[in-house]
């Protein structure tokens, strides 16, 4: 068997999953409405079940295949025109927008795609729970946090605020 490599070791459960785990339990009692992150407790609209079926029958080959990495070009599209009409900020849905299957994915990118080895990044209070475990496995060192934060990479990243070099972070 091959060896696990040592970042395997940074990745611990995080508060969010043991409430989605939670939340699947629940799911079988219909008097809980979740508005948890991606366990929505109400049904998708009839008009968007309409709009898939017919989108699953109309093109069978082409709704089970790979998308390209940066996602389905007209919903890239759609959300640079809702982030312009919500937002007032325009993006161009060809080099500016990727679509990534949830927010996880999308942070563990971005921050690998940012970070180098030993660079400061700020956390905010309240802070996304995701964030220390992430920014730590990109080699990055988390300063600030929420008090409410648990856990390995969070422990480290008081110590590393203790010990900051008073560099300027990077993010």
């Amino acid at each position: 068997m091959a060896k696990l490599s040592s970042r395997i070791n940074k990745i611990h459960t995080s508060p969010i999953r043991r409430v989605a785990a939670l939340l699947d339990d629940a799911r079988e009692r219909s008097d809980i409405i979740s508005f948890g992150g991606g366990a929505p407790g109400l049904p998708p609209s009839h008009k968007f079940l309409e709009e898939l079926s017919r989108f699953l029958n109309e093109n069978p080959l082409r709704s089970c295949g790979y998308t390209g990495t940066r996602g389905i070009p007209q919903l890239r599209e759609a959300v640079a025109e809702d982030v312009k009409r919500h937002g007032k900020v325009a993006f161009d849905p060809n080099t500016e927008i990727i679509v990534t299957t949830g927010a996880t994915e999308s942070i563990y990118s971005s921050l690998m795609s940012l970070i180098d080895s030993d660079d400061e990044v700020i956390i905010t209070d309240p802070t996304y729970l995701g964030y220390p475990e992430a920014i730590e496995l990109a080699q990055g060192r988390g300063q600030g946090g929420s008090q409410f934060m648990s856990g390995t990479a969070t422990n480290r990243m008081a110590k590393n605020s203790r010990t900051s070099s008073r560099r300027k972070p990077k993010l």
